[in-house]
């Protein structure tokens, strides 16, 4: 329990279990103990499944859980991210008390709010409840995911133009092999590759001896 860090529940269970199931129960547990239940609960996301955070808003709980990325989440986030829902503000730091009272304090991220209505259906009754929903992106994790990527890309390009086709191999089957490189390195929309035939014509005289000007002649490409 914050600010203290004090433990007000404790339970050991067998690790041949999920644990989903056990947050709902522990909160209560926490409620008896605390003698109420307004209190918020920070939790990871296996306290995020539906059916709990239904069972937290209708007995009156707050909770304050990562939304794992099942579902139409992957969808509603890549859509609020194209068109946020609301102007993005910048997530800052308050300033210590030794920068003085001037400092703006240090900037750690953007993000903006969604409130979402949710509905389940319970014992043929339907239960609906409002939650907020912070999309936020970290400045330092987006730092990060930027080198992977880069270092990801300079890879998969060394590779690439190490490719070469076989003997026996066509453009279909040099261009299936290039596609797999992009892919194990998960670059696909950042890195593309095409692939053209280059042809080279040689003349070939149509008489023996030591052509002439006038010799007539025909053409054979090699690719």
């Amino acid at each position: 329990m914050d600010p203290a860090g004090v433990p007000i529940f404790t339970e050991t269970v067998k690790g041949n279990q999920a644990d989903d199931p056990l947050y709902l129960e522990a909160w209560r547990s926490m409620g008896q103990t605390l003698g109420r239940k307004d209190f918020l609960l920070v939790a990871d996301c296996k306290a995020a499944a539906l059916e709990t955070r239904a069972t937290l808003a209708q007995e009156g709980g707050w909770y304050l859980v990562p939304v794992p990325l099942t579902g139409k989440t992957p969808e509603e986030l890549a859509a609020w991210i194209r068109q946020p829902p609301a102007a993005p503000r910048e997530l800052v730091l308050e300033a210590e008390a030794e920068a003085g009272a001037g400092s703006k304090g240090k900037r750690i991220g953007i993000g903006f709010e969604v409130e979402k209505t949710l509905t389940v259906e319970r014992d043929k009754q339907t239960y609906q409840w409002k939650e907020r929903w912070l999309v936020i992106r970290s400045d330092n994790h987006a730092k990060r995911q930027k080198k992977k990527l880069l270092k990801r890309l300079e890879t998969a390009e060394k590779e690439l133009k190490k490719l070469y086709p076989k003997a026996t191999e066509g453009k279909e089957e040099l261009a299936a092999r290039a596609a797999k490189v992009i892919e194990n390195h998960g670059v696909s929309d950042f890195l593309s590759v095409s692939i053209s035939d280059r042809i080279t014509y040689r003349k070939r005289y149509l008489k023996r001896g030591r052509p002439e000007p006038t010799s007539p002649y025909g053409t054979a490409g090699d690719p």
